[in-house]
């Protein structure tokens, strides 16, 4: 898959503080480094996706430029993203009740391995130091960069997007260019995203899931030990 914007990302991983919601925390982030009220609620709006629940499919193209969709199911906690790839096969990683698993589909046949427990709260990974250097890092950028707020219908959503672009004479960041955008849901899930190496476009979008959606697609192959 492409890069996003890494601004959005370090943004996203510096929310998980308890003491407030992580929809104020993006806000919050972007406020302290001086950005304007519609992108501080961008923001807000993108730190609370990763609360919501929802399923979207992104097409976009891999490392060969051989197409590729990318499907993500969320029902906090539970995760599920699914990439097809162009020559049938798919890879799934799940999250499922603390636990983390990873399958794959080919010939029509799904396996699926045991990774063990999902890693700790991001609230206990991501403290003050890791917020400042998101507030530090959006600076920096509001210098280069001018970023506005639009809406757009992309699959019968009104999309929230984030448009970034380099002031005439400033520095430019690898991973934004001369210009990027992220469109967001009303939920806060990414529709879409283009950036100088490549582009995310949601083809299809829901908010409700099936009961079985969030389920291992295969039992689990036990991991046998050899004898020494």
């Amino acid at each position: 898959m492409q890069r996003w914007p890494a601004i959005i990302l370090v943004a996203l991983a510096a929310c998980g503080s308890h003491s407030e919601s992580k929809a104020d925390q993006g806000r919050s982030i972007a406020g302290a480094a001086g950005l304007p009220k519609d992108v501080a609620d961008f923001f807000a709006l993108a730190a609370a996706g990763t609360e919501a629940t929802y399923r979207v499919s992104l097409d976009t193209t891999d490392s060969a430029g051989q197409q590729l969709q990318v499907t993500t199911t969320q029902r906090p906690p539970d995760v599920r993203v699914d990439t097809f790839h162009a020559d049938g096969t798919i890879d799934a990683s799940l999250a499922l009740k603390g636990h983390r698993y990873q399958c794959t589909m080919a010939a029509s046949q799904w396996q699926c391995g045991d990774l063990g427990v999902s890693s700790s709260a991001s609230g206990e990974v991501f403290g003050v130091t890791a917020v400042q250097l998101a507030i530090d890092r959006f600076k920096a950028r509001a210098a280069d960069y001018d970023f506005r707020v639009e809406r757009r219908i992309i699959v019968n959503e009104q999309a929230t997007c984030l448009l970034t672009t380099r002031k005439p004479g400033h520095d430019q960041d690898p991973s934004l260019g001369t210009a990027a955008t992220l469109c967001l849901s009303p939920q806060g899930a990414i529709l879409s995203a283009e950036v100088p190496s490549g582009s995310l476009t949601a083809s299809s979008y829901t908010t409700t899931i099936p009961d079985d959606a969030l389920t291992l697609p295969a039992p689990v192959v036990p991991v046998t030990q050899s004898s020494s």
